[in-house]
């Protein structure tokens, strides 16, 4: 299931709040609607950039890769959080639970991270 509910959940929030948003699933370019907030999956990102881009639900319990970095699952991963994070023109947010964040963000270079504990 792509965006694994979160999507439901964001659209609802959205909604709740009055923030008009869109949707960037097989479009190319931004819609002229006046919206300021776009939701997408890694693979629908792809030829777009935004101002600030927001990743959530990057933890296992979600995503399924071997150990080692010759494994094509882990490698695909690492791509399409790449891929996200190259979306971005001024800041990335990552949303995941310490505890079960992804192997891969966990071998971020520290000094390129802030962490934020709500």
């Amino acid at each position: 299931m792509k965006g694994h509910g979160y999507f439901r959940e964001i659209r609802a929030a959205l909604r709740n709040a009055g923030l008009p948003y869109c949707e960037l699933q097989g479009v190319r370019d931004w819609p002229e609607d006046g919206s300021n907030i776009g939701l997408c999956t890694f693979h629908s990102a792809k030829g777009l950039e935004f101002d600030h881009v927001i990743m959530i639900g990057l933890d296992d319990d979600l995503a399924t890769y071997g150990d080692g970095d010759n494994d094509e699952r882990y490698d695909a991963y690492r791509r399409l959080i790449a891929m996200g994070v190259g979306r971005a023109r001024e800041t990335v947010l990552i949303g995941t639970v310490r505890s079960r964040s992804l192997k891969i963000l966990r071998s971020i270079d520290q000094g390129l991270v802030r962490e934020v504990n709500l």
